[in-house]
């Protein structure tokens, strides 16, 4: 039996701010963020924002761009879903108190760009429509006043 460990992180969440690539001193590429996971999703309020039903965790991320990969500067803004793979880092150091602080985050090796739920919402109907009017032969957004609520 080995004694190896498996250290695999996959994350799917909303981004915290824009993922913009930052250069340090000795020239490497790299972006640091926050994933926000909702815990019992979301939803809009009346003045039409979203906001969390549950309690959001955030969790710290960074992704060191290998230097042969273009890259643009604005990888995705603040709100996008994207999911990331990767692997749990924990550091630490002496504060300026003298007490021992400890960060964890995940090192990305890979980060995904994911649709809106919206999309997928939508993609979904668009697939039930055409299923309905291969079976019946009605297009029901005709009927439906171009699959707007009437409301």
């Amino acid at each position: 039996m080995s004694n190896d460990c498996v250290n695999l992180v996959i994350l799917e969440g909303f981004t915290a701010k824009d993922l913009i690539v930052e250069t340090s001193k000795n020239g490497n590429r790299y972006i640091r963020f926050s994933i926000g996971l909702n815990k019992g999703g979301s939803k809009k309020n009346a003045e039409g924002n979203w906001e969390s039903k549950g309690q959001t965790s955030w969790i710290q991320c960074v992704f060191f761009i290998p230097p042969w990969k273009a890259t643009k500067d604005l990888i995705c803004t603040k709100g996008t879903r994207i999911e990331v793979r990767g692997e749990l880092e924990t550091s630490s150091w002496v504060g300026k108190n003298g007490e021992r602080q400890y960060k964890t985050q995940v090192i990305c090796h890979r980060i995904t760009l994911l649709p809106s739920i919206f999309e997928v919402q939508k993609e979904q109907q668009d697939h039930e429509d055409q299923q309905l009017k291969d079976k019946t032969g009605v297009d029901w957004k005709d009927v439906t006043n171009n699959g707007e609520d009437f409301i």
